[in-house]
């Protein structure tokens, strides 16, 4: 059974990433004619955000809904951190853009120029001052973890990722795509000990599945686009 006051601050913080959460952006059909008239579309990534383990409930008691919401962050933070280098964990938005990027390049009829390190900025002032004109096709990890159903005792792993078109003259996002996935379990219910065992096994798979259906999300959201030309 949770906790009252853990309970209220994990739906404290659900709400407040719910809020936070980006929306798609449809891109107009001038915009799509000016995009098939550029050369190349650059394909840039970023880091991570930090990975999401969940907590123990006692700073939760400890200091009540907001207080507790705000130190389970923390514990968020630290414990993340240590399960993404101890296991190796991959961000999965690098198999996103290994397995999109190309196909955004076929359905628009463009050439796709990819970047190969990350970048830590996806501030639109920070990439117009490197890219004064053509296209930019952005993609970024917005969260990433093992979380727990207040209401439920078991694990999954979540993914939400994000894609941009941006028109780099103008610092203007002109399509959007957002994928927001969980990879549930509800026949064998697993703990978080279960995605820790054999080097993090099972997490890795759980997380190659979802940046496949991420990409595959994306690309769903991008050709529907294409579809109302």
């Amino acid at each position: 059974m949770v906790p009252g006051f853990a309970r209220a601050a994990i739906l404290l913080l659900l709400a407040i990433s719910a809020a936070c959460a980006p929306k798609p952006i449809a891109m107009d059909h001038a915009e799509r004619d000016l995009l098939s008239k550029s050369e190349a579309v650059r394909v840039v990534y970023y880091t991570p955000p930090d990975f999401k383990v969940p907590p123990g409930t006692m700073p939760l008691i400890m200091f009540g809904a907001l207080g507790g919401a705000i130190a389970a962050a923390s514990m968020e933070q630290s414990q993340g951190q240590q399960t993404v280098k101890e296991y190796d964990v991959q961000d999965p938005i690098i198999q996103v853009r290994r397995r999109f990027a190309p196909q955004v390049g076929v359905l628009l009829n463009v050439d796709m120029s990819e970047e190969t390190s990350p970048r830590q900025d996806d501030d639109l002032d920070s990439l117009k001052k490197e890219f004064t004109q053509g296209y930019i096709l952005d993609l970024k990890t917005n969260k990433w973890g093992i979380f727990r159903n207040p209401f439920q005792t078991f694990h999954y792993v979540g993914y939400q990722g994000r894609a941009r078109l941006i028109r780099a003259s103008e610092k203007k996002v002109v399509w959007q795509g957002v994928c927001d996935l969980e990879e549930k379990d509800n026949d064998n219910m697993p703990h978080i000990a279960e995605f820790e065992a054999n080097n993090g096994a099972l997490l890795k798979a759980n997380l190659d599945k979802l940046a496949a259906s991420c990409a595959d999300e994306l690309l769903k959201q991008l050709s529907r686009n294409e579809a109302t030309r």
